[in-house]
């Protein structure tokens, strides 16, 4: 598994705790040793949430050839996978859960641009969270030129949809897939 100190063998890193939320034990349990190669990971985590009693993440192939995630839901309490499926969400950077419709919200961040580079997308995906499928997509038309949709993050409690660049937050109107406030975090 990659860790920002290199690669690590399944046993190596059951040695030490990667987060107090414990990712060792949800990315080694129930991954079948296909998922790796080279004693390395076949996969690594991009955008990740909590989802009832779940943690939904998007996990990115290292060799990045295309623009799919592989989409896994894991059982907090047993570690076990709920299900899985490949959807085309670029790079799948930030992942956000609104309890009340049921989505996921999920920044793209970059797209693959066919010569193995990336280049940035914008795009806000919506995926229903039951079915596990795309149902639609934001693009703010009124984002700035200079910016870039990298996270998002929806406040359950205030009904609100938030996504961040760098050094601002945008708060997002869905339904007309406009940026209705910046807030700069300088």
């Amino acid at each position: 598994f990659l860790t920002p100190e290199g690669y690590y063998t399944k046993e190596e890193i059951d040695l030490f705790p990667l987060s107090k939320f414990e990712f060792k034990n949800i990315l080694n349990v129930n991954f079948d040793i296909d998922d790796l190669y080279d004693g390395r990971p076949h996969y690594y985590l991009q955008g990740w949430c909590y989802c009832n009693d779940s943690i939904v993440m998007a996990l990115r192939d290292v060799a990045y050839y295309d623009n799919y995630v592989r989409l896994v839901e894991v059982d907090l309490s047993t570690q076990n996978i709920l299900r899985e499926t490949y959807l085309e969400l670029h790079h799948a950077n930030s992942i956000t859960y609104n309890k009340k419709d049921n989505k996921l919200y999920v920044a793209a961040c970059n797209t693959i641009n066919g010569s193995g580079g990336n280049k940035p997308k914008n795009d806000i995906f919506i995926v229903d969270y039951t079915s596990f499928t795309i149902i639609d997509s934001i693009l703010p038309s009124n984002l700035p030129v200079d910016h870039r949709i990298r996270s998002v993050c929806y406040d359950n409690e205030e009904d609100v949809l938030y996504a961040g660049d760098i050094y601002d937050m945008f708060v997002i109107d869905e339904e007309n897939e406009l940026i209705t406030e910046t807030i700069n975090l300088n």
